[in-house]
């Protein structure tokens, strides 16, 4: 999908690729999520305070500001944890909810 101006809201990895991006942030999300809850064009995530879930973090990060730049990308540090918030401009926030599994009309889950 493509709006004049934007970045296209696609994937541009290979199949393989694409599979162990997933794997690595399902992973990631299995072992290490407290809270994941809709925001205003995106998705907050929550993670655990452990020193090797910001390591992960920050690199699935870095990787996805490449292949998916038509989003916003942003890693924080609060109480203690680490958090991934994910933005992107409409359609591409529905995108964002639906690649974390998040129905917009849920506020959270834990």
């Amino acid at each position: 999908m493509s709006i004049a101006g934007l970045p296209p809201i696609a994937c541009e990895l290979p199949p393989e690729e694409l599979k162990d991006r997933e794997h690595r942030w399902r992973t990631l999300l299995t072992t290490s999520l407290i809270r994941k809850s809709a925001i205003d064009n995106g998705v907050r995530l929550e993670l655990d305070g452990h020193l090797q879930t910001a390591h992960t973090a920050l690199d699935l990060v870095s990787a996805e500001r490449v292949c998916c730049a038509w989003a916003s990308w942003t890693v924080l540090n609060e109480d203690g944890g680490t958090v991934v918030e994910v933005t992107a401009d409409e359609p591409g926030a529905r995108v964002v909810q639906a690649m974390f599994n998040l129905n917009p009309a849920t506020e959270s889950t834990a």
